[in-house]
């Protein structure tokens, strides 16, 4: 499934003069998911994806939250990799920290 998803130009509140920007992006899911998700939409009576959009809005916002976090207690990708590890969840990629500003340090 691939949608378009307004930026915060296409608000209601933004000039209907600026420019419309879409991104666009692919969600695969396996039958179950798809079935839970339809059947999500239909007992809230929401279109899939406004479902769809409304969990990317909340990733994005999170990953805004901990983009904060990171730079406001001043964490380096150590610390970083050892919280992930103690709670036994991915590390984060080295692509996103490096968005983020940060390095890990090369072992030899």
């Amino acid at each position: 499934m691939a949608m378009p998803i307004p930026s915060r130009r296409n608000a209601p509140d933004a000039d209907p003069s600026a420019a419309q920007e879409t991104t666009s992006f692919i969600v695969n899911l396996d039958k179950t998911t798809l079935d839970a998700l339809h059947q999500k939409a239909r007992s809230d009576g929401r279109y899939i994806s406004e479902i769809v959009r409304t969990a990317v809005e909340r990733e994005v916002s999170n990953m805004t939250h901990a983009t904060i976090l990171i730079q406001r207690w001043n964490l380096q990708c150590e610390d970083l990799d050892r919280a992930a590890d103690a709670l036994s969840v991915d590390r984060i990629s080295d692509e996103v920290m490096h968005r983020l500003g940060l390095h890990r340090n090369q072992e030899g």
